[in-house]
């Protein structure tokens, strides 16, 4: 018969946005271990149906049911992320496990929507939905990701404004001047860097 067992070295790796980099790279090692067979994983969503016309039924073919969850899954956000990677010893005739648990969270400006039931069923299973606003991994769609850099793009290429006549400039630089001297008014080395980055600003603009 054959045996199955958990890597002794670790248990889930929970991971977030401190130790993301890290838990990257041991996640490549175990998917790049010789023993390596297959790997799994698993999601856990804000809701899983976005309406009556996206509900499961029995009767669904394999067709169906996918474009039921393609359509949902657009309306919701995923929270957790979970993998785990399997390897087998033909020695011992074992298996090893590796499980990953990433943490997500959508980036600033992404609105998704929520389903209640979907949520009481996180809560009532301890999800912390504390850890995963604050430490969750940001995440984008890849839509959203080249929509950003074609604005980076555009905004790098956009050329300064600067001021041309004498009464622009004065009005610049007595606009600046009344911020930094307002900025100075502070004590804390965060109001005091702003200052120099205004004095910098009045030197460019002068």
């Amino acid at each position: 018969p054959t045996a199955c067992a958990t890597d002794t070295n670790d248990t889930t790796m929970d991971v977030t946005r401190a130790n993301f980099e890290e838990s990257l790279q041991e996640l490549a090692q175990a998917i790049a271990d010789p023993r390596f067979a297959f790997w799994s994983f698993d999601c856990e969503f804000t809701g899983l149906t976005s309406g009556p016309s996206a509900t499961f039924d029995l009767l669904d073919t394999p067709e169906e049911r996918f474009l039921k969850v393609h359509e949902s899954v657009k309306n919701f956000a995923v929270l957790q992320y979970g993998v785990c990677t399997w390897s087998f010893d033909p020695l011992t005739r074992t298996w090893s496990c590796r499980p990953f648990n990433f943490w997500v969270f959508p980036n600033k400006d992404n609105v998704f929507g929520c389903q209640a039931s979907s949520m009481a069923f996180l809560a009532s299973n301890g999800f912390d939905f504390n850890k995963v606003i604050r430490e969750g991994i940001p995440y984008m769609s890849p839509a959203d990701r080249a929509r950003a850099n074609a604005q980076r793009l555009r905004a790098a290429a956009r050329p300064p404004i600067v001021a041309t006549n004498e009464r622009d400039r004065d009005l610049v630089t007595r606009f600046v001047r009344q911020i930094t001297e307002w900025l100075a008014a502070g004590d804390d080395a965060e109001g005091q860097a702003a200052t120099a980055t205004a004095a910098t600003a009045v030197a460019a603009a002068a």
